[in-house]
């Protein structure tokens, strides 16, 4: 396949363009006496080509690719052209690249002004970042998993922070990619595990009896790293916390690796139960909740939210909750934001439920006061219209 997509891009160039391919599946086009006009048209043109049906080993494959477009004359700088080294160059279209995916992918992307600023900022966060993972200078925040028959709260899902003392709060999405980009991330969810694990031990130890389990989010590097079960029950050992009480979360996007269903099998077998996030947003497969034999599914805020309007919503949700009871597993509801909602998922027979009209992300302090109760105003929420 990488072969037959070299081919069509030679096919495409000049005789006189440069052609690389630069590891994986990322290639390089370096041409010349082109204006940004020209050069994206250029890149519209790869695309395209790349975009036609692959007849290969008796199948047909349709690819899609995503590219972005640097030139040796940079953006201007007050009111200049700034001159770009050959590695500037190739930073600034891989920024463009990256611009490409985060906008929907299968598009050109063209490095300006604007993303020159954005790779700035990203370096400055990339930095920080490193420092706070290795110094304690995250945090983490708590959302609540409420028990819909009951209202009780015993589950809830961790989420890490990020404050930048010039930019203030970072969003998740952002410093996130950037840990990814950077080689961080596999740090970034060691410091997550183990901040959440010596949580659960601190909240075990003042109450012996309190039973409760956070979910923790994991990145596809960790799952497919040969290494990782080890290394997180190491540090959910040092943290003296029991594996049982931590569920890693995880989108169904990654569920199609091998090696992937193999560490969540593993993770399984040592206590460590695994979620599905945002179920039925991406490609859900029946044959991989048979295989899996994940411990809860977490559906997607995209159905949650028209539940109680939409009869036929409400039919798919219902046939995924009866789907998940018959295979052993949970299913909570993500985004609830009315009370509409909320009645409409317990009559349906939904274990749990997670949303901003049930609690929002909050500190430890305040997760503390809420574990093991129920929620102040269930009543109230649960009662007849």
């Amino acid at each position: 396949m990488l072969q037959a997509i070299g081919a069509r891009l030679a096919a495409t160039t000049r005789a006189n363009d440069r052609i690389a391919r630069l590891g994986g599946d990322e290639f390089v086009v370096l041409t010349s006496d082109v204006d940004a006009d020209v050069a994206v048209s250029v890149a519209e043109r790869l695309l395209a080509a790349i975009a036609e049906p692959l007849a290969l080993d008796g199948s047909h494959l349709v690819l899609r690719a995503s590219a972005g477009v640097a030139l040796r004359a940079g953006p201007l700088v007050d009111g200049r052209v700034a001159p770009v080294d050959l590695g500037s160059l190739l930073q600034g279209a891989d920024l463009a690249l990256y611009r490409s995916k985060a906008n929907g992918r299968g598009r050109v992307s063209l490095y300006d002004v604007a993303l020159r600023d954005e790779s700035r900022r990203h370096l400055v966060i990339q930095q920080a970042l490193r420092s706070a993972i290795h110094d304690d200078g995250l945090r983490l925040v708590y959302q609540p998993i409420v028990d819909l028959p009951t209202g009780l709260v015993r589950r809830m899902e961790a989420l890490v922070r990020f404050d930048h003392p010039e930019f203030g709060p970072v969003p998740p999405d952002e410093f996130i990619l950037i840990a990814e980009r950077a080689g961080l991330i596999r740090d970034l969810d060691d410091w997550v595990l183990g901040a959440a694990a010596s949580q659960i031990a601190r909240w075990s130890a003042a109450r012996p009896h309190l039973s409760c389990r956070v979910g923790v989010n994991l990145s596809s590097t960790d799952l497919r790293d040969p290494t990782y079960v080890a290394r997180a029950l190491g540090i959910i050992e040092r943290a003296g916390c029991r594996p049982d009480q931590l569920t890693v979360e995880l989108t169904e996007s990654v569920l199609a690796d091998r090696i992937v269903i193999e560490t969540i099998r593993r993770l399984a077998a040592c206590g460590i139960g695994a979620a599905i996030d945002d179920f039925g947003a991406g490609y859900s497969s029946l044959n991989l909740l048979r295989q899996l034999r994940v411990r809860t599914l977490k559906l997607d805020r995209v159905f949650v939210a028209d539940v109680a309007s939409d009869p036929a919503t409400r039919t798919i949700v219902s046939t995924v909750v009866e789907l998940a009871h018959a295979l052993g597993q949970g299913v909570v509801a993500e985004g609830i934001e009315t009370v509409e909602q909320l009645r409409v998922l317990r009559e349906i027979g939904c274990f749990g439920g997670q949303g901003y009209l049930l609690g929002r992300p909050m500190d430890a302090t305040a997760m503390d006061a809420i574990i093991g109760r129920p929620l102040v105003d269930w009543a109230m929420l649960t009662a007849a219209p």
